[in-house]
């Protein structure tokens, strides 16, 4: 079972409810809630991340006279807010809701309160029956686990996992991460704890999306190559190795180079000899690199990984929006789930070509056109049209409805229409 959301009165969506799938696709107009439901996604996915992180710490590292119900919402809170901000800048009707199974659920509200004499908004989050006997079990169960015994805390992951109903891991890459490569060098100082966030202007998704670069990039001191072929040694089918091969060459199509990691810098081999400096490489390079390089750590680390995007395509040609579509298609083929949000008729169309080519996937010849690896399945596939505080469906007989694709160009050619049909008639009046 697919998670299934609700959102009221969160930003600019108004009243939504919606499922995704392993392909999803989130489009519609600047500002009109696409990174507000992709953040809400996130927030519920990794909520076990949540559970597992309070619930498997020793009893000498809880809080004095602290429950572990009490750590979770705490935690929860700063989470939200650091994603959502303030809860006194929130709307009083919010109401979001995940149904992440039959038995397992978290709804989100808010409660108004009054302080002496000032009022105050403090968010509720009612759990399901399942979740607060786990917690009440484990604060039991933590209590009498010695130092030392951890195999204990495994096995805990794993249930907490199958309650959710989610045994993979949760990345979000936000927009705006061209500025990484322009803060490299302050990113250990940005994120000296990683427990809290060091600074209340940068948001939580950010904050998460800056340790993990910190937490991976040293793997890239030798380059993607290296990582590659040290991953095929450990391979025994020669598909996987062909595989993995292809998506390094997609990623160095992309990239026009080959990136680097040095310990201060983060380079950009254009060939053998020649680089430039990741700061001063293209505003699209600098947007996609950790895009990439991320998918790449976590296929070849066998991590099963649902991956957040957003705006995937900022400041690419449109070829190269096509290639990183075909990058993410590779992606999800590889066993990953796969969400992002776009402004790209190039990205829709072309997922709208994956998509038809599951209807040839017996063909041989097909891979002269597609390659099996960027096949996306009919039953794989959810595309849906935010505007207006509402959510559409934007899936069409299958594929992505052409309206939703490329409607500028459409107005655009009947404007230049209309103009050409004046100049015509004016010229028509002007002969003697």
């Amino acid at each position: 079972m697919l998670p299934n959301f609700k959102i009221k009165h969160l930003g600019p969506i108004e009243d939504v409810e919606f499922e995704i799938n392993h392909f999803t696709v989130l489009t519609g107009p600047q500002a009109s809630g696409k990174s507000t439901i992709a953040k809400v996604v996130y927030f519920f996915l990794s909520i076990k991340d949540d559970f597992i992180k309070v619930l498997t710490k020793p009893k000498f590292d809880k809080g004095v006279n602290q429950s572990y119900n009490e750590m979770i919402n705490a935690r929860l809170v700063s989470k939200f807010t650091g994603i959502f901000g303030s809860e006194d800048l929130l709307n009083s009707k919010i109401l979001l809701e995940c149904k992440f199974s039959d038995d397992t659920y978290i709804n989100i509200s808010i409660k108004d309160s009054d302080t002496q004499g000032a009022e105050h908004k403090t968010l509720n989050f009612e759990l399901s029956q399942n979740l607060i006997d786990l917690i009440n079990e484990k604060d039991e169960e933590i209590s009498m686990v010695y130092e030392g015994e951890n195999d204990y805390f495994p096995v805990l992951s794993k249930q907490v996992e199958a309650i959710f109903n989610i045994d993979y891991d949760i990345l979000y890459i936000p927009a705006g991460r061209g500025m990484v490569t322009a803060l490299s060098d302050q990113l250990n100082y940005l994120l000296a704890d990683q427990d809290v966030l060091p600074y209340s202007n940068i948001d939580y998704c950010t904050t998460k999306f800056f340790m993990e670069i910190l937490r991976i990039r040293s793997k890239f001191i030798n380059g993607i190559s290296r990582l590659l072929e040290e991953k095929k040694n450990t391979l025994s089918s020669q598909k996987e190795k062909d595989r993995l091969s292809e998506f390094v060459s997609q990623i160095n199509s992309i990239l026009k180079g080959k990136y680097y990691y040095r310990p201060g810098n983060e380079l950009l081999y254009l060939d053998n000899k020649d680089y430039v400096k990741m700061n001063y490489s293209s505003s699209g390079q600098q947007e996609i690199v950790w895009v990439l390089n991320i998918m790449f750590y976590y296929l070849i680390n066998g991590n099963k990984t649902t991956l957040i995007v957003e705006e995937p395509e900022t400041h690419l040609f449109p070829d190269t929006q096509k290639k990183v579509t075909e990058l993410l298609s590779m992606f999800y083929n590889f066993g990953n789930d796969v969400i992002f949000t776009t402004h790209s008729p190039y990205m829709l169309g072309q997922v709208n070509n994956m998509i038809l080519a599951d209807d040839i996937a017996g063909i041989e010849s097909r891979e002269e056109i597609i390659a099996e690896s960027q096949i996306i399945k009919k039953t794989d596939i959810c595309a849906l049209f935010v505007d207006d505080g509402k959510i559409n469906e934007a899936i069409n007989g299958n594929l992505i409805d052409n309206a939703l694709i490329d409607g500028a160009s459409t107005d655009i050619n009947e404007q230049s229409d209309k103009i050409l049909k004046m100049i015509w008639e004016e010229k028509k009046c002007q002969v003697p």
